[in-house]
């Protein structure tokens, strides 16, 4: 049964609930990711497939890291977002790419929705921490940022200086709401 699309008026307050989203879990949270993601998390919305094919249902960050290695104009982004098929919006732990020639967002898991149905929230992790991060997890989870548990905290600890310092850069592609 398909659903319908978010209404436009979800849509409009996307970057508006996902920061809100953030700020709770920074909240309620000891991470220093939590609160990396809160305060300098990047908003982007909408979705297109690029030249990549579709890859394994639910598994966002699988997908999202077989592909950033494979191309240096793809960089690999975790963070919140709202999947606009759902006809609700529910922040979801997610995994994407940003192409660095458009500033798009590549989704590999959803169906792509260039109609701005999907909502983003989150940091774009460098390549160096997002390969040294999925190596220290030895196949536990490819999650870097939300699965930092799987190294001892070594992201948050070692790589979360990088991560904040790529995000702040006025290079890193950022879409505007």
């Amino acid at each position: 049964m398909a659903t319908d699309p978010l209404p436009g008026n979800v849509v409009n307050d996307a970057a508006l609930l996902l920061r809100q989203w953030a700020q709770l879990q920074a909240n309620v949270s000891t991470s220093p990711i939590a609160a990396a993601l809160s305060e300098h998390g990047q908003v982007w919305q909408g979705s297109c497939l690029g030249r990549s094919r579709r890859g394994i249902p639910q598994h966002c960050y699988a997908n999202a890291y077989a592909s950033a290695v494979r191309s240096s104009a793809l960089l690999y982004a975790e963070g919140w977002a709202l999947n606009g098929e759902l006809g609700f919006p529910l922040p979801i732990a997610h995994a994407w790419l940003i192409d660095t020639r458009t500033g798009n967002v590549i989704e590999r898991t959803w169906n792509p929705n260039p109609a701005r149905e999907h909502a983003y929230l989150g940091l774009v992790v460098p390549s160096r921490v997002l390969r040294e991060a999925v190596r220290r997890a030895q196949g536990l989870t490819m999650e870097v940022l939300a699965g930092d548990w799987a190294r001892d905290g070594w992201v948050a600890e070692h790589g979360l200086g990088e991560i904040i310092a790529a995000n702040q850069r006025p290079s890193t592609p950022k879409a505007a709401f």
